[in-house]
């Protein structure tokens, strides 16, 4: 009779103990499935979230004297080409007055003064890449984001919207603002209204409109270069508030901003370069806890989970002299012996893998809920905690809030927990019959004796 065999007739034969040893690998299997894929979700979101708001760096002027150069389109290509820069945005910050749209009312409209009219204007490669949008302190309502393509397209507040009576589609005027030069205005058509969803600081009587977010206008870069261009009678090709540059991997952006940083020193004077990613590193701080939390869960089930079974097989071992003495005295080698005790706790940890397989995947949709739930109860208490709620917290704690964790159980993982099962049943069974196996068959024969 094969080991087989023999490994089957002994399961159906000690079923209890079969029962006992196949819900402990069920319990252990299930439990290691269930802390991957959890910790596996929570590095995918962190992932996620590094591309949706903390995967970039910022390039501007540097305001020593003398050294004020612009960011520009020659700099802008060599980054490019020099680096994985998944996309940029190129950013200006000028003031443009209004002919046909009234502003928000702030100080100069009290002081009858007619830089009442004068508008924040923020140039833009790619709105959907300006920070406030990223950061999501503007939620876009309305209509679409202006992209690189665009020539002379605007996105204004909802509140100025309502103010003026306009809406996607619209045009209005502006002029750049010089107090040298006559105005030029531009018909610029709106494309795009977006929401406040967060202020950093709040108004006074002193405030002025063009530091009124209300009364900012996001336009195209290139009608702030035209508009620019023909105020002072030159091309430019440069921009003003320097660009942001987007990667896919925090390691790219640990190595990019440390390597401009050393052609800094050697003589890239003028420019000075800034990692934006403390709002990124503030809400991984959830996931990159639940990701360390489910790998020490893992590491404390695998030690435990060896422990149990090595005693429990230890256990059960003492009670099988005799059944091996009986296979020594018919000719059965120790080693067709040990393999016969490793194919019987194989096939319980195979059929308990199974089984954990199906619970866990059938149980996923569940489990990320479960998880999501207790995230946001935590970053909403973590808020609490810390004093009263700012409006920049309450941002924060909605930023975590909305996280995504998907959880899917792949075959990597399937894998990676087969191994590891596989591991502790192999090592737990060698460990449990070497007691017996070490003896010789005279000292076993006299102990059955």
């Amino acid at each position: 009779m094969n080991c087989r065999k023999r490994s089957v007739l002994y399961l159906l034969r000690k079923r209890n103990r079969s029962v006992i040893l196949w819900l402990i690998l069920f319990i252990i299997t299930t439990l290691m499935l269930t802390c991957i894929t959890i910790g596996q979700g929570a590095d995918g979101a962190m992932q996620r979230l590094f591309q949706a708001m903390g995967g970039y760096f910022k390039i501007e002027t540097d305001d020593k004297p003398g050294l004020n150069k612009y960011v520009d389109d020659e700099f802008i290509n060599h980054i490019m080409d020099s680096y994985e820069i998944r996309e940029f945005n190129g950013m200006d910050t000028v003031y443009f007055m209004t002919r046909d749209m009234d502003l928000l009312p702030g100080r100069f409209t009290q002081e009858q003064d007619e830089k009442a009219k004068l508008a924040r204007i923020m140039g833009n490669t790619d709105t959907g890449l300006n920070e406030y949008f990223i950061l999501q302190s503007l939620l876009l309502s309305e209509g679409r984001h202006i992209t690189a393509e665009d020539s002379y397209k605007a996105l204004i507040s909802q509140e100025l919207a309502e103010e003026n009576g306009l809406s996607v589609g619209d045009t209005v005027s502006l002029s750049y603002y010089d107090e040298d030069a006559g105005r030029d205005w531009q018909a610029f058509e709106i494309v795009g209204i977006f929401q406040i969803k967060s202020r950093q600081n709040s108004y006074t009587s002193n405030t002025a409109e063009c530091d009124m977010v209300e009364n900012f206008i996001f336009v195209d870069t290139q009608s702030v270069r035209d508009m620019i261009g023909w105020t002072l009678e030159r091309e430019i090709d440069s921009y003003r508030s320097g660009a942001l540059f987007f990667v896919d991997q925090p390691q790219a952006l640990e190595r990019i901003v440390s390597d401009l940083a050393e052609q800094s020193e050697r003589g890239m004077e003028g420019y000075q370069v800034v990692k934006n990613n403390k709002q990124y590193q503030e809400s991984r701080l959830p996931l990159e806890r639940l990701k360390s939390l489910t790998m020490l869960i893992i590491a404390i089930i695998i030690l435990l989970g060896f422990i149990i079974v090595s005693l429990i097989l230890l256990l059960w071992m003492r009670e099988r002299v005799h059944e091996t003495g009986i296979y020594l005295s018919v000719g059965i080698r120790k080693a067709s012996i040990l393999m016969q005790h490793m194919m019987e706790n194989l096939i319980l940890a195979f059929l308990a893998f199974v089984l954990s397989c199906i619970l866990v995947a059938g149980t996923m949709p569940r489990l990320e809920k479960a998880v999501l739930a207790v995230m946001d109860e935590g970053a909403w208490s973590q808020a609490d905690e810390s004093g009263p709620l700012t409006e920049r917290d309450m941002a924060q704690a909605e930023m975590e809030s909305d996280i995504e964790i998907t959880m899917e159980l792949n075959p990597v993982t399937i894998l990676q927990i087969g191994i590891l099962e596989l591991g502790v049943v192999i090592l737990a069974t060698g460990i449990s019959s070497v007691t017996i196996l070490k003896m010789k068959p005279k000292n076993i024969l006299s102990t059955m004796s």
